[in-house]
């Protein structure tokens, strides 16, 4: 993996190339604070109408996502049918006597 360069070094290295222009003979020219570098004459593009952005519906894709996430449960109309369960016969006193099997509730 190739190491990447620090802001030193890249600072390092173009102090550098701006030591080597100098030294070839080039020259800076400076620029007074608050002068703009572009051309005033230059034409800008001016848009009046900005372009309409078509938007791609997603709210019947998000109901899907949510439908397969959380699927919903068809009740049914029928009633569940009532299985067989233990009850406890006593007697008088409330003594236990036997256990039958009833399908009342």
């Amino acid at each position: 993996m190739k190491p990447t360069k620090t802001k030193a070094e890249t600072r390092k290295e173009i102090g550098l190339q701006v030591k080597e222009f100098l030294a070839r003979g080039g020259k800076v020219n400076g620029i007074a604070p608050g002068i703009s570098g572009r051309d005033i004459n230059s034409a800008l593009p001016v848009v009046f109408e900005p372009q309409k952005i078509t938007r791609t519906p997603v709210l019947d894709e998000i109901k899907a996502l949510e439908l397969r996430k959380n699927p919903v449960r068809i009740k049914s109309s029928n009633k569940k049918e009532k299985k067989p369960h233990r009850a406890l016969i006593r007697d008088d006193f409330n003594e236990p006597l036997r256990w039958v099997w009833t399908d009342d509730d």
